[in-house]
């Protein structure tokens, strides 16, 4: 089931083994290719090349629209993933007191 490996997937590139050591962990060039088949999208931080470059803001919903939903929310996951990697202050680290304030 496509859905599965990508609500799963990682940031990583390539794929890898799970903490288990039995499972698999996919990653943004798997991620790239369920989404319309092999070499049709390709991730910015991804190791794939071919297609449509997937970056934090393209492609955009717009260029989009014409496609089926479940490709459209792909690829609306798709560009998340690589807001988190090209966006370093995405996620926020305040330095706490001792009474956790910020």
């Amino acid at each position: 089931n496509a859905a599965s490996k990508m609500i799963g997937s990682s940031l990583d590139p390539d794929d890898r083994e799970g903490p288990d050591g039995e499972s698999l962990i996919f990653g943004l060039n798997t991620f790239a290719s369920l989404i319309a088949g092999q070499g049709q999208y390709a991730f910015a931080h991804g190791t794939a090349g071919g297609g449509r470059l997937i970056t934090a803001t393209s492609p955009t919903e717009e260029e989009v629209s014409g496609d089926l939903v479940v490709r459209q929310n792909a690829l609306t996951y798709a560009r998340l993933k690589e807001q988190i990697l090209s966006e370093p202050a995405i996620f926020r680290c305040d330095v706490m007191d001792s009474s956790f304030q910020v």
